[in-house]
């Protein structure tokens, strides 16, 4: 894996722990934010 790969990886499991944590929160625009922001990071993964 490349660093920018690895880069990629833990800035996507730090937004999903955010969008965990988002869920027990009654904020569903915040919320959906979060996903979409997931769903860029995740697409710009896999494009490395």
């Amino acid at each position: 894996m490349s660093v920018k790969a690895l880069c990629n990886l833990s800035l996507g499991l730090d937004l999903f722990r955010r969008m965990q944590s988002a869920k027990c929160q009654p904020n569903r625009l915040a919320h959906s934010r979060t996903v979409s922001r997931l769903a860029v990071t995740t697409r710009s993964g896999i494009h490395v």
